[in-house]
């Protein structure tokens, strides 16, 4: 919750309002897509908890489900950012559409890093969610610091990155149980 909380403040805070107005729009726009990950999260995450077991046509089930709804959002996204924002008014179009588009990007890494944490969820590895979470939290931060001076779409470009290094950290993680669980077996 660290990036949701801080980003629009470093926007505010190194863009003024004006840009602050324009992110808080772009990024509600873009978190309809993100919900649709949280949904499907939470729903690999009661079906594995209920049956204790995770096997490959589940995992995959749950990918190609992700993809599915992910891809083609993605895709209506970018394509009608200029006019979904054109809702909000003529400057909300003209000053606003690259920060919406940075932010839908964002939506494929976080389906990785929500499944990947979701996996780590399900093998109980408490430790290596906090530390990718924390990795996730201090780069998208850091970056929307760091970039806010390039403008708005370069600071909305912090969350695909950041979530993306999450991805990563959490995907190492999960090689690593599914090594020892190969190792065990």
């Amino acid at each position: 919750m660290i990036p949701n909380l801080v980003v629009p403040l470093i926007v505010l805070d190194r863009l003024g309002s004006s840009d602050a107005a324009y992110y808080y729009v772009s990024y509600q726009l873009a978190s309809l897509l993100y919900q649709t990950v949280f949904a499907v999260e939470q729903s690999f995450l009661a079906e594995g908890s209920h049956t204790g077991t995770v096997t490959r046509a589940f995992v995959v089930r749950s990918v190609r489900i992700l993809l599915m709804l992910c891809v083609p959002g993605f895709i209506v996204m970018v394509l009608l950012a200029h006019w979904m924002l054109l809702l909000f008014g003529a400057k909300y179009a003209g000053n606003a559409v690259s920060c919406l588009i940075a932010l839908s990007t964002a939506v494929i890494p976080i389906a990785a890093n929500n499944w990947l944490l979701t996996v780590l969820r399900l093998a109980n590895r408490l430790k290596a969610i906090v530390i990718s979470n924390v990795c996730y939290a201090v780069v998208i931060c850091g970056l929307a610091w760091f970039l806010a001076p390039h403008g708005l779409g370069a600071t909305a470009l912090s969350w695909p990155i950041g979530v993306s290094v999450g991805s990563v950290v959490a995907g190492i993680a999960v090689v690593n149980v599914i090594r020892r669980q190969s190792g065990s077996a």
